[in-house]
């Protein structure tokens, strides 16, 4: 799966990731696979990053890094923020 960004002026797409390249993250950092992106909440405007739901935990994937953060290093004080995303499988 890939995930896109659309910017809704220009309908210009911008492929902000894959789950191959969150679960090589999540995997460094002790975390199981995803096994689809659909969960995924965009809670910083200001932030490349997206909160992972992982069981009892959660984690925050950096896309820009391409690292994920622990639960206990979460950003504070989250701003909801409206995206327009596209996801698509792997052909």
């Amino acid at each position: 799966s890939t995930l896109y960004s659309i910017q809704p002026q220009t309908g210009k797409e911008e492929i902000l990731f894959t789950r191959e390249q969150v679960n090589k993250a999540l995997a460094s950092a002790g975390y199981p696979k995803l096994s689809h992106l659909y969960d995924l909440r965009f809670l910083w405007d200001d932030k490349t990053e997206v909160l992972l739901p992982r069981n009892v935990r959660y984690a925050v994937y950096n896309w820009k890094k391409g690292e994920v953060i622990g639960r206990d290093d979460l950003p504070k004080l989250p701003t909801m923020t409206m995206l327009s995303i596209r996801i698509s499988p792997i052909p």
